[in-house]
């Protein structure tokens, strides 16, 4: 038993850290830029952002029309005061002009000097080093919001790379950090004129007060967001406060009288501005006027076990089905997966074992890196809500499909595409050989959704196109180019398949396939028989273009499928 004495002396040790326990808020507006475009309703954004946290009990320190000093200062002060208790809530709001350079988002002093790239650096200050101070804060639970990229305000001048509109993705977002912007990656967002806030902003206002969780709200922020702008904006997050998943804003602390804000250490001198960054590279010459296949870029995205913390491939498929799964009957329900995932975002195997059949395709290989191609197992995010044009009950889902060409197997045993894909040996060796393998790496096959297909029964002899509900598929011409070169014209068209969006950006890398000496010109089959032969299928030909191949010849496989 307990004795009284130690559990009052327990209680006011609980108490004691409670009350030192504190939320604290940064909040900047600027607006009267020296050298570039002035905003409107940054310094309006940040007084009533100030007023709505404070209501929720947070200790707010608002600035506006910050130097670089001021603002190195003023974040200073406020990872010194979150770090003065592991308990410590955060929360910054930046309103005003954001530039991406190269692969840094950085936010821009009303002072900064933009003469060229190297200046706006050393006169700026970095997301990544903000992003940096907070994780050595140590504090229980950041929250970081970028009403920025209103438009790159930056002259011709000021550099190649800084020309971007928009600010870029970040990928490793520290534990217990969520990050929002304003807008998607690369877009422009609206600064609301003719009225009191910009959209972002009155959105953020209007749902701040709510004690749903965080992820919850931003959801509500995005909907409302999209529907003031006519959907031309949709915010974007990064992160999440994963130790507490119903982390909510609007959530007081008991029996808790504010502290008066510490005064922090003295802001080290700020440091002198970087060496000159190196001269970008020329561009490199331009493509041949051709219209090669539509195949995935070999980099740009985010890795979803990071995105989602999830430990290892299925923590990270498990928790991105049970995302999907709260996406289900919202409207824009794309645009809500697409605050998370985004074509390009990606997850890598560990190790992959794939039995052969009779054509062929055994292979069994731990992950490597392929350097400028990306990894040899890496499953890259091809579509978002795709198949929801073709197929009217779809659940939310987003379509996987290798970025590599892992092994290589033959259509059919002989040179024939009678009863097209469906009856191929492809399709059974995909389904019998290939999808069992993935489950072993760490696919759970109950989150996979097969999505009607329609695709041509077959070449000369096709005369109908067949539904097909598969876990595990190869893409057809369509799907990939959008274009009907040698699939038949009549079945396979945008009234039946779902083009792959990821493909309609025209990146032009074609497959790497370790099988191929290394070297990266791999044919790989796509599943449309060819409609003026009985005897060939479409691939994608080495130097990217919709092609023809006999269907017994041996060559690779990048198959896909949907997590719902």
């Amino acid at each position: 038993m307990k004795k009284p004495g130690l559990c009052v002396l327990m209680l006011v040790l609980a108490l004691s850290a409670l009350s030192a326990q504190q939320k604290y808020a940064l909040v900047i507006g600027n607006a009267n830029y020296q050298r570039i475009g002035k905003l409107t309703n940054t310094i309006n954004d940040a007084e009533d952002l100030t007023k709505a946290l404070r209501n929720l009990g947070y200790q707010v320190e608002m600035k506006s029309n910050v130097s670089r000093s001021d603002l190195i200062n003023a974040i200073y002060a406020y990872t010194q005061r979150l770090a003065a208790n592991s308990a410590n809530e955060g929360f910054f709001w930046y309103a005003g002009h954001a530039v991406q350079i190269g692969d840094e988002n950085y936010l821009l002093p009303v002072d900064v000097n933009v003469d060229n790239e190297m200046q706006i650096r050393s006169d700026s200050y970095s997301l990544n080093q903000l992003l940096a101070a907070l994780e050595e804060a140590r504090n229980r639970a950041n929250v970081v919001i970028l009403d920025a990229c209103r438009d790159n305000p930056l002259p011709r001048s000021a550099g190649r790379s800084s020309g971007s509109r928009g600010l870029t993705v970040i990928n490793d977002i520290p534990g217990d950090l969520f990050v929002m912007f304003s807008t998607a990656p690369g877009d422009k967002a609206d600064d609301g004129l003719g009225k009191r806030n910009s959209p972002f902003a009155e959105a953020f206002l209007k749902n701040i007060s709510s004690t749903d969780p965080l992820v919850l709200v931003a959801t509500d922020i995005i909907q409302e967001t999209m529907r003031l702008t006519n959907n031309r904006q949709r915010p974007f997050q990064r992160g999440s406060i994963i130790s507490d998943r119903n982390y909510s804003l609007n959530r007081r602390q008991v029996a808790i009288v504010p502290a008066p804000i510490p005064a922090p250490s003295p802001a080290p001198t700020p440091k002198p501005a970087p060496s000159p960054a190196p001269t970008p590279k020329p561009a490199p010459s331009p493509a041949p006027a051709v219209q090669p296949a539509t195949t995935p870029q070999t980099s740009g995205g985010a890795n979803l076990m990071t995105e989602f913390r999830a430990a290892n491939v299925m923590a990270a498929f498990n928790a991105i089905h049970e995302f999907l799964q709260t996406c289900n009957g919202k409207p824009n329900r794309a645009d809500v997966i697409r605050s998370r995932i985004v074509t390009g975002d990606y997850l890598d195997l560990p190790s992959l074992t794939v039995q052969a059949d009779a054509g062929g395709g055994g292979f069994s290989a731990v992950n490597t890196s392929l350097g400028e191609h990306g990894t040899l197992l890496r499953l890259i995010v091809v579509g978002v809500d795709s198949f929801t044009k073709t197929n009217s009950n779809a659940p939310a889902h987003v379509v996987f499909q290798f970025q590599n060409v892992p092994v290589s197997h033959r259509m059919n045993p002989t040179n024939t595409n009678a009863g097209g894909y469906a009856k191929s040996e492809m399709r059974s060796y995909l389904t019998s050989k290939f999808l069992p393998g993935l489950a072993a790496a760490g696919l759970p096959e109950s989150i996979i959704w097969a999505p009607t297909r329609c695709i041509s029964n077959g070449g000369e002899g096709g005369t109908a196109a067949d539904a097909l509900a598969d876990k595990l598929w190869l893409p057809t011409e369509w799907e990939l180019h959008g274009s009907n070169s040698w699939s038949n014209k009549k079945y396979e068209t945008a009234q039946n398949q779902a083009r792959l969006e990821f493909y309609e950006s025209n990146a032009k890398r074609i497959k790497y396939n370790l099988e191929n000496n290394g070297n990266y010109g791999m044919w790989y089959w796509e599943a449309s028989p060819y409609s003026s032969s009985a005897a060939n299928l479409a691939i994608i030909d080495f130097f990217g273009f919709a092609n023809n191949l006999h269907a017994s010849s041996v060559v690779g496989c990048a198959p896909a499928f949907c997590v719902r």
